[in-house]
């Protein structure tokens, strides 16, 4: 436990936290040996008071900041608080248990939030360069539009955005009906998925009789150039629907790790980035948006945070590194990157 204290002191002593706006915001902790949140509502004038208290306090197991800006943080009662708008926010949660590695799960997580940042984009007109994004420090990102104009929108308002992107209010049925949005998506599923078929003579994820019929459709020139042109006419009432099933469904998996809750809650706190995460020892990161198109760089980038320096540590009993690969450590004394030392310790 020294080991772990003294590396904590360092870290906060040494490397930066980001919380914009501090004087406005709650600041909120985790303790060792608490279930859950239990510090909340504290008042820092800025980070580096912040970075100083969490050196002197090493029971402190993570660090939180409000996604809402207040008149008096420090009141316990959020209703009490003074509300002045909150950070228009979206998490990308995905449990990196659940991949082989952790190389398989970055690349999956930063293809769903690259798929996100282009319907937030090239559909909901929000400006790229208005986009902040952090890796958590466990299982997936957060990204923050930093635009004073959007603080205002209501609960309902931001709802309506997530169940834009995830298709929670589409009528299958409806698809192609209309211009703009899904139906623009669709459209150009449809183009693309019977070419596919029409090309490799694969069902391409579609019913094999549904692949068939378009594949029989798509010999004829005419019907290709139809197609193409965004008339699904000749397709039957069996085949629309099973093209209408399958981009659906497909859509909504790509979105299916978006956690709305984190979306409209007006009083959410997320983990502070430059913190380290209590669970993982890994230190949440602030990126550029650009990062997500090359996700093994996002590694190097989380180990820099906290720092690639040699320390020697000891551990009581053998530990699992789960980072870039998994490979045992048995209990002693290891000289390792400061970021594996705290990733060891954390285990």
């Amino acid at each position: 436990m020294s080991d772990l204290i003294e590396l904590k002191k360092y870290h906060y002593a040494n490397k930066g936290l980001v919380v914009s706006k501090i004087q406005r915001r709650e600041i909120a902790f985790a303790y060792q040996g608490d279930e859950g949140i239990k510090g909340r509502a504290k008042y820092f004038e800025t980070t580096k008071e912040l970075s100083k208290h969490l050196q002197s306090k090493p029971t402190i197991e993570a660090v939180y900041a409000s996604t809402a800006y207040y008149l008096d943080p420090q009141m316990y009662s959020p209703g009490k608080r003074g509300h002045l708008g909150y950070d228009l926010v979206f998490d990308i949660d995905l449990n990196p248990s659940t991949f082989n590695n952790r190389i398989d799960w970055m690349y999956e997580v930063c293809y769903t939030t690259s798929m996100l940042v282009d319907v937030l984009v090239n559909e909901l007109d929000f400006k790229r360069e208005t986009m902040s994004l952090d890796f958590s420090g466990g299982k997936g990102f957060h990204i923050t539009i930093e635009d004073e104009s959007l603080r205002d929108l209501t609960k309902e308002q931001r709802a309506d955005l997530v169940d834009y992107i995830i298709g929670t209010k589409v009528v299958r049925s409806q698809l192609a009906k209309g211009k703009g949005g899904w139906n623009k998506k669709y459209t150009q599923y449809v183009k693309d998925i019977t070419s596919l078929v029409a090309l490799t003579g694969e069902p391409m994820g579609l019913p094999k009789a549904t692949a068939k019929k378009i594949s029989d459709l798509m010999k004829s020139a005419a019907n290709r150039n139809t197609v193409s042109q965004g008339h699904f006419g000749l397709f039957d009432e069996k085949v629309t629907k099973s093209l209408q099933s399958a981009f659906y469904n497909s859509e909504i998996k790509k979105f299916s790790a978006i956690d709305k809750p984190v979306t409209t809650d007006k009083h959410r706190i997320l983990r502070v980035p430059g913190s380290i995460h209590a669970k993982t020892g890994l230190v949440s990161t602030r990126l550029k948006v650009s990062t997500i198109d090359e996700p093994e760089s996002i590694f190097e980038q989380i180990k820099l945070a906290a720092g690639t320096d040699e320390v020697e540590i000891t551990l009581e009993k053998d530990t699992l590194e789960d980072f870039t690969e998994k490979k045992w450590w048995l209990a002693g004394t290891h000289k390792v990157p400061r970021w594996l030392a705290l990733h060891l310790l954390h285990q």
